[in-house]
């Protein structure tokens, strides 16, 4: 039985329906005849929940109910190597670019049911949810189709109460923050040059609207493409404020250590609108395809892309601090923004939870 395994493991990828129904048949009795420890499974059945065929997705999901029930850990230790296989098969189902993590009419999450399953514990929730979010640090460098991916997931799961969504935006903004930062770091040192950049202080490089020649155009560009993933963090808060229609305020007093009623409240969305990602597939084929280094107009560009996302981090700073400043009188309340921005970033660098 261990020798066949893998090559049944291998069925859950197959294009052609009737070999993916046979696999699941296959596993599912051999997993009742006690043969197989039922952890090598899991994952390929998380999997299989994302089927575009109903008749595997309802067999994989009844047997992960009754797998759950009877092994509840395994199921959390499986989530996300399952959804790392669910991208697999996604891919492997669809040619076309890019492979979307959502079903249509409304929009849900294809890991919607696995979710369900594994959010009735706080502590199990909170820590798949911060595994999905932490794929997007720069340090680990996650391939951007699996990170849109994984957006799609979040900006559609099936969240029941307040907490929920809360939660994620809270992570996804000390990201977006820690992230942010050594993105837009790394960015201006291509610009300017290093030298240059470090004497150049925000207020002034924000008022620089006519740069004409990048210093390092190629490392620029591998700086742009990289920092898509924040961007994606970016547009998943904005489409979770609107979906669920939680103001900055709200999202700012937001603490995952507060144990309070309020936030066990149920929820419903505001609205069926898809997470669009289109901002960043634009930039992406624009920066990775028909690269020119030579090419003024593939250099304008770029630096067009440079300010946006600068822009798009200001704007985050900015409504951060709109929540913040909430003492001293307007004097005080004048002060830039970006003179307190680096106090706040490191604020929530120190915030771990």
């Amino acid at each position: 039985r261990e020798q066949s395994r893998t090559p049944i493991h291998h069925c859950f990828f197959h294009k052609l329906t009737q070999v993916r129904s046979a696999a699941v048949q296959v596993i599912c009795l051999v997993l009742q005849q006690g043969l197989l420890h039922p952890i090598s499974c899991i994952q390929y059945l998380i999997a299989i929940c994302t089927d575009i065929d109903e008749i595997n997705r309802i067999k994989a999901e009844q047997t992960l109910i009754e797998l759950d029930g009877k092994y509840p850990l395994f199921l959390h230790s499986q989530f996300f190597p399952g959804l790392r296989e669910s991208f697999k098969l996604q891919t492997a189902l669809f040619s076309t670019y890019p492979v979307r993590g959502f079903r249509n009419n409304p929009p849900i999450s294809l890991l919607s049911h696995v979710y369900a399953l594994i959010r009735t514990s706080k502590g199990h929730r909170h820590s798949q949810l911060k595994t999905m979010i932490k794929q997007f640090d720069e340090i680990k460098k996650t391939d951007i189709n699996l990170l849109l991916y994984i957006a799609d997931n979040l900006a559609h799961m099936s969240y029941q109460i307040i907490e929920e969504p809360l939660f994620v935006i809270h992570h996804v903004a000390l990201l977006i923050s820690t992230s942010g930062t050594t993105y837009l770091e790394q960015a201006k040192d291509a610009v300017y040059g290093r030298d240059i950049a470090e004497t150049i202080k925000d207020e002034d490089e924000e008022e620089i609207d006519e740069i004409d020649q990048v210093e390092d155009l190629p490392r620029l560009t591998e700086v742009l493409v990289s920092c898509q993933s924040c961007t994606l963090l970016i547009l998943l808060k904005k489409h979770l404020m609107t979906q669920y229609n939680l103001t900055d305020k709200r999202c700012h007093e937001f603490s995952p250590l507060e144990s309070t009623k309020i936030y066990d409240k149920q929820i419903t969305r505001h609205s069926n609108v898809a997470y669009d990602p289109s901002p960043v597939l634009s930039a992406i084929q624009q920066l990775t395809l028909d690269v020119d280094y030579e090419s003024e107009e593939f250099e304008k560009s770029a630096l067009q892309y440079y300010k946006e996302f600068r822009d798009l981090m200001t704007q985050q700073d900015l409504s951060e601090f709109k929540c913040s400043d909430s003492e001293g009188d307007d004097a005080d309340k004048s002060v830039k923004y970006y003179e307190k921005r680096k106090k706040y970033r490191l604020r929530l660098c120190v915030d771990t939870t």
